[in-house]
Protein backbone atom coordinates (compact mmCIF):
# COMPACT_ATOMS: atom_id res chain seq x y z
CA UNK A 1 0.00 0.00 0.00
CA UNK A 2 1.05 3.39 -0.63
CA UNK A 3 0.33 6.73 0.98
CA UNK A 4 0.80 10.12 -0.89
CA UNK A 5 3.41 7.46 -3.01
CA UNK A 6 5.44 6.44 -0.18
CA UNK A 7 5.24 2.55 0.24
CA UNK A 8 4.12 1.59 4.17
CA UNK A 9 3.78 -2.39 3.68
CA UNK A 10 2.09 -4.84 2.18
CA UNK A 11 -1.51 -5.37 3.25
CA UNK A 12 -3.09 -6.37 5.32
CA UNK A 13 -2.15 -3.63 6.96
CA UNK A 14 -2.29 -1.16 9.97
CA UNK A 15 -0.45 2.20 9.53
CA UNK A 16 -0.39 4.31 13.00
CA UNK A 17 1.96 7.03 12.32
CA UNK A 18 -0.55 9.64 10.63
CA UNK A 19 -1.08 12.54 11.57
CA UNK A 20 -4.09 14.44 10.82
CA UNK A 21 -4.55 15.51 7.52
CA UNK A 22 -5.69 15.20 3.70
CA UNK A 23 -3.94 11.55 2.12
CA UNK A 24 -4.12 9.66 -0.86
CA UNK A 25 -4.05 5.80 -0.37
CA UNK A 26 -3.86 3.69 -3.20
CA UNK A 27 -3.49 -0.55 -3.53
CA UNK A 28 -1.53 -2.11 -6.05
CA UNK A 29 -0.92 -5.64 -6.91
CA UNK A 30 0.74 -7.02 -10.40
CA UNK A 31 -1.73 -8.11 -13.13
CA UNK A 32 -5.20 -6.22 -10.73
CA UNK A 33 -5.83 -3.07 -11.28
CA UNK A 34 -5.08 -0.28 -9.11
CA UNK A 35 -7.75 1.66 -6.46
CA UNK A 36 -6.86 4.84 -5.13
CA UNK A 37 -8.70 6.83 -2.60
CA UNK A 38 -8.67 10.33 -1.15
CA UNK A 39 -9.45 10.69 2.42
CA UNK A 40 -9.24 13.12 5.39
CA UNK A 41 -8.04 11.59 8.69
CA UNK A 42 -8.79 13.47 12.36
CA UNK A 43 -6.90 12.97 15.41
CA UNK A 44 -7.23 9.38 17.24
CA UNK A 45 -10.11 8.34 14.65
CA UNK A 46 -9.90 5.12 12.84
CA UNK A 47 -9.92 4.76 9.49
CA UNK A 48 -10.82 0.75 7.33
CA UNK A 49 -10.68 0.28 3.94
CA UNK A 50 -11.58 -2.65 2.62
CA UNK A 51 -10.43 -3.16 -1.23
CA UNK A 52 -10.93 -6.26 -3.73
CA UNK A 53 -8.82 -5.08 -6.74
CA UNK A 54 -10.22 -6.89 -9.67
CA UNK A 55 -7.82 -8.71 -13.00
CA UNK A 56 -6.65 -6.26 -15.18
CA UNK A 57 -7.98 -7.36 -18.65
CA UNK A 58 -6.41 -6.72 -21.82
CA UNK A 59 -7.88 -6.09 -25.71
CA UNK A 60 -6.78 -6.75 -28.83
CA UNK A 61 -7.75 -5.27 -32.16
CA UNK A 62 -7.29 -7.37 -35.48
CA UNK A 63 -7.14 -5.71 -38.99
CA UNK A 64 -6.70 -7.75 -41.95
CA UNK A 65 -5.98 -7.24 -45.72
CA UNK A 66 -8.77 -7.90 -47.38
CA UNK A 67 -10.65 -7.63 -44.15
CA UNK A 68 -12.88 -11.06 -43.54
CA UNK A 69 -9.64 -13.38 -42.74
CA UNK A 70 -11.07 -15.63 -39.81
CA UNK A 71 -9.34 -15.47 -36.83
CA UNK A 72 -8.10 -17.80 -33.65
CA UNK A 73 -6.83 -17.28 -30.71
CA UNK A 74 -5.03 -19.70 -29.51
CA UNK A 75 -6.70 -22.44 -31.62
CA UNK A 76 -10.12 -21.07 -30.60
CA UNK A 77 -11.96 -19.42 -33.51
CA UNK A 78 -13.00 -16.07 -32.66
CA UNK A 79 -14.96 -14.23 -35.56
CA UNK A 80 -13.57 -13.03 -38.76
CA UNK A 81 -11.74 -9.28 -39.06
CA UNK A 82 -11.48 -6.58 -38.21
CA UNK A 83 -12.27 -8.00 -34.73
CA UNK A 84 -11.68 -6.80 -31.12
CA UNK A 85 -11.50 -9.24 -28.49
CA UNK A 86 -11.44 -7.67 -24.99
CA UNK A 87 -11.21 -9.23 -21.53
CA UNK A 88 -8.24 -10.63 -21.91
CA UNK A 89 -6.29 -11.76 -19.14
CA UNK A 90 -2.19 -10.59 -18.77
CA UNK A 91 -0.19 -13.46 -20.69
CA UNK A 92 1.21 -14.79 -24.23
CA UNK A 93 -1.67 -15.44 -27.40
CA UNK A 94 -1.38 -17.28 -30.63
CA UNK A 95 -3.37 -14.98 -33.41
CA UNK A 96 -4.09 -17.04 -35.75
CA UNK A 97 -5.30 -15.55 -39.25
CA UNK A 98 -6.79 -18.01 -42.26
CA UNK A 99 -8.16 -17.28 -45.84
CA UNK A 100 -8.87 -19.35 -48.65
CA UNK A 101 -6.21 -20.41 -50.88
CA UNK A 102 -3.32 -19.11 -48.62
CA UNK A 103 -1.46 -20.40 -45.91
CA UNK A 104 -2.48 -19.94 -42.01
CA UNK A 105 -0.10 -16.80 -40.13
CA UNK A 106 0.23 -16.90 -37.07
CA UNK A 107 1.93 -13.93 -34.88
CA UNK A 108 2.13 -14.50 -31.08
CA UNK A 109 1.47 -11.19 -28.93
CA UNK A 110 1.97 -10.90 -25.10
CA UNK A 111 -0.68 -8.20 -23.49
CA UNK A 112 -0.29 -7.23 -20.00
CA UNK A 113 -1.03 -3.71 -17.85
CA UNK A 114 -4.57 -3.77 -19.17
CA UNK A 115 -3.21 -2.51 -22.37
CA UNK A 116 -4.76 -2.22 -26.65
CA UNK A 117 -2.43 -3.78 -29.17
CA UNK A 118 -3.28 -4.17 -32.57
CA UNK A 119 -2.50 -6.84 -34.75
CA UNK A 120 -2.18 -6.83 -38.88
CA UNK A 121 -2.67 -9.75 -41.41
CA UNK A 122 -1.86 -9.29 -45.07
CA UNK A 123 -2.56 -11.52 -47.59
CA UNK A 124 -1.56 -11.20 -51.23
CA UNK A 125 -3.95 -11.68 -53.96
CA UNK A 126 -4.55 -15.56 -55.05
CA UNK A 127 -2.32 -16.98 -57.38
CA UNK A 128 -4.14 -18.04 -61.06
CA UNK A 129 -5.59 -21.02 -61.34
CA UNK A 130 -3.30 -23.84 -63.61
CA UNK A 131 -0.04 -21.80 -63.26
Amino acid sequence: MLVDGSLKGRTPLRISDLDPGSYQFEVRKQGRTSYRQSADLEANADYTMKVSLPLMVNSLRVLSQPDGVDIKLNGVPKGRTPLTLSQLPDGHYDVTGEIDGFEPQTLGVELKDGELQEVRFKFGTKPAEGR
